[in-house]
């Protein structure tokens, strides 16, 4: 493994991780995060349809109008 490979140490991790481990009791409460913020879970599925429908100049790739509803429709689910 090259440094690149894990370019943080373990006291690198150490020195900036204050959280302590969910309790049994915390995971059992944990809810899904489109559940608890539901409007803000519709904008960022909205900002990746966008972003994934989006073609990079340059490929020459093409993309259908059926193609985008179909990844749009599966992301409102």
């Amino acid at each position: 493994m090259t440094p690149m490979d894990r370019p943080y140490t373990q006291a690198d991790m150490d020195a900036v991780s204050d959280c302590p481990e969910l309790t049994d009791v915390q995971l059992a409460n944990a809810r899904p995060f489109a559940d608890v913020f539901p409007d803000l879970a519709r904008a960022m599925r909205a900002a990746d349809v966008e972003r994934l429908c989006q073609v990079t100049p340059g490929q020459g790739a093409s993309r259908s109008l059926n193609g985008v509803e179909q990844v749009r429709s599966a992301w409102r689910r």
